[in-house]
């Protein structure tokens, strides 16, 4: 006797959460090129994540059809891995990764991974997006810190992220409290300081 099982909403924010926490706890070893690939494999699984559990505003789509895009700034980090999410569907838009090498070759970006090879232009980065909804993402030290919006870290070889909640708020982006439990987050004082 065949079982059918049809997928709740509820159920289908449960398997999505779950894959989240699963991608969370999976490890890898430190120092070899292998680990990179892993390290960045998980990241990549990440953003397609984040894809699903953070809410642009309307005007940040030029209708209902476009895709999410996501923009990979400086050196590429994700090697292959960054293809495994190109054409993905999350929250009904297909994502299409993009990569450059410098910020003015960016046209339309809803998620924009900011490579360590552009750490030392990330004050100008941040502040160029000042007034455009766009879901920054780093692995720079103190990345959220410093204004960007979510930033992995790396604790006992296993990734976490941290989650900027007033950069959030400033791209207009409204993160997921599921997503949000997941995260360590930070909030800047009224000084900027962090």
């Amino acid at each position: 006797m065949k079982v059918l099982f049809k997928m709740t909403g509820q159920c289908k924010r449960l398997s999505i959460m779950a894959s989240i926490i699963l991608v969370s706890s999976m490890g890898y070893a430190a120092d070899t090129d292998l680990s990179v690939n892993k390290e960045y494999q998980v990241k990549a699984a990440f953003m397609y994540n984040f894809a699903k559990f953070v809410e642009w505003p309307e005007h940040a789509f030029p209708d209902d059809s476009s895709s999410i895009i996501l923009c990979v700034l400086g050196e590429n980090p994700f090697g292959t891995a960054i293809n495994s999410i190109d054409g993905k569907i999350a929250e009904g838009k297909r994502l299409e990764v993009r990569l450059y090498e410098n910020l003015e070759d960016i046209g339309q970006c809803h998620i924009l991974f900011i490579s360590s090879s552009k750490a030392e232009e990330l004050p100008v980065i941040l502040a160029s997006l000042k007034n455009r909804s766009v879901l920054t993402v780093g692995d720079i030290e103190d990345f959220a810190k410093r204004g960007g919006v979510i930033n992995f870290i790396t604790k006992n070889n296993r990734i976490h992220f941290e989650i900027n909640v007033n950069a959030a708020q400033r791209a207009h982006l409204k993160i997921s409290s599921k997503l949000a439990n997941l995260a360590k987050i930070i909030r800047e004082s009224a000084e900027g300081d962090n």
